[in-house]
């Protein structure tokens, strides 16, 4: 059974240390379900009112961002959107894209990593003028993120209604520029948040008017990442999903060709430019093969030991999947895309929007301090981003891997914690309004 969120410690004996702190345990547990009650049933009650305040919120978390100099507004900003922007330019130009990249504001030089088919969605914010195309991708991330938490919220609470799963998403949305995923995909001008919320909406949608799987398709042709999605449908038996998802990225990767043609041989075929940061030891690679380049092992060791997490983590992924909720699985199938890739930069982690509110879900569902526990740790961990205050070159001692590694080793223990919840063979009845459904079959 879950562990409630107010244990009965009345019982315990120790010594008075012991006593003392599993007594401010149990009230600071109680002030915690209070307060969490009291939420819920505000936006229960009055989800309107909580919508209002969440969009004031957003306002002043945003604001922030930008004085706090997390994101810009100016030509110097958003070093990654300047190379969607040198890209896009010089393919319309008939120059080179995988030789070379534009001198960016941050005094260096940055390649062109993502397939040439990319460069199609990416000609609409890097034909506008600079400014204005950088604040289309900002005020389209916010879009997303607030799309993902809404759907998210409706799997979580299906029963509790829509303007409530509204509530939800915007009492959670102004939280997630906090966090250092988040506001590093604003501050590069990163296109991560939208690949997520392709991804997302195509997996938790229920009734799409599209083929389910073809957003999945387009957003492993825009970047490769997102193709891991094919095992959430491949596992769920939803094999049309994962049929039109391989054919659309097939087919966008195909159309890359007609685009640049020279590029996509180069990309496929050639050494590629994504060759010389895949599995890069610089110290916001949170990746498996990030966290073994670190240890600065003999180059067989590494990719021995990088198999060999791949094939266990996939293995513990593929348990969640057979008997997960969509959220769980959603989830875990994020982690398992960003653990197991060569790089997955700290940006790329724009998964713990979502993943934070499937774990508040878990934790008041079945009323878990473990889940609660795990909540805390994550908000702890992307708002510290204690890698971030280490040697970038990634030449650390013992402890420092340990403090350095958080997103990967929080994102290891956080899948094996999805793969224990998906096992488990009972579950606690839910309350009116907080019952999960699972994926249904088109």
């Amino acid at each position: 059974m879950a562990t409630p969120l107010h244990p009965d410690l009345s019982g315990t004996s120790g010594p008075p240390e012991q006593t003392g702190f599993r007594s401010a345990l149990a009230s600071h547990l109680a002030t915690a379900q209070r307060w969490t009650e009291l939420l819920r049933a505000q936006v229960l009650a009055r989800p309107r009112s909580v919508i209002a305040v969440g969009a004031a919120a957003l306002v002043v978390s945003t604001v922030a961002m930008f004085l706090m100099r997390r994101a810009g507004l100016g030509h110097d900003a958003g070093i990654d959107y300047q190379v969607y922007r040198w890209a896009v330019h010089t393919w319309l130009s008939g120059g080179d894209i995988t030789v070379g990249g534009p001198m960016t504001s941050a005094d260096r030089i940055l390649p062109w990593v993502y397939p040439p088919f990319a460069l199609l969605p990416l000609s609409v914010p890097a034909l506008l003028p600079h400014v204005v195309g950088l604040w289309l991708i900002y005020l389209t991330d916010l879009a997303a993120i607030g799309v993902v938490l809404y759907l998210v919220a409706r799997r979580m609470w299906p029963l509790a209604g829509r303007e409530s799963a509204l509530a939800v998403a915007a009492l959670a949305l102004p939280g997630t520029l906090l966090l250092e995923p988040v506001y590093a995909s604003f501050g590069l001008g990163q296109i991560n948040i939208l690949l997520m919320a392709l991804v997302a909406v195509d997996c938790l949608a229920e009734s799409p008017r599209w083929p389910r799987g073809l957003l999945v398709g387009l957003a492993a042709a825009i970047k490769l990442t997102p193709a891991a999605f094919l095992l959430f449908f491949l596992v769920r038996k939803d094999y049309r999903a994962a049929a039109v998802a391989a054919v659309t990225a097939t087919a966008g990767t195909c159309f890359g060709f007609v685009l640049n043609r020279s590029a996509s041989m180069d990309y496929w075929f050639g050494s590629g430019p994504a060759a010389g940061v895949s599995g890069s030891a610089f110290h916001t690679n949170q990746s498996v093969m990030g966290g073994l380049a670190r240890l600065d092992l003999p180059t067989l060791t590494q990719y021995s030991l990088w198999a060999l997490f791949a094939l266990v983590l996939t293995l513990v992924t593929v348990r969640v999947l057979r008997s997960a909720e969509v959220g769980h699985a959603l989830l875990g199938t994020a982690l398992l895309a960003l653990l197991i890739s060569p790089t997955s930069w700290s940006d790329h982690w724009v998964w713990v929007a979502p993943g934070l509110l499937v774990v508040a879900g878990t934790a008041l569902r079945r009323r878990s301090t473990g889940w609660l526990a795990a909540g805390a740790v994550i908000i702890v961990a992307a708002f510290a981003a204690t890698f971030r205050m280490l040697p970038a070159s990634g030449d650390w001692n013992a402890v420092q891997h340990v403090i350095g590694d958080s997103y990967l080793l929080i994102g290891i223990a956080m899948l094996l914690l999805l793969s224990r919840y998906a096992a488990r063979p009972g579950r606690l009845p839910e309350p009116p309004g907080v019952l999960t459904g699972r994926l249904p079959r088109d």
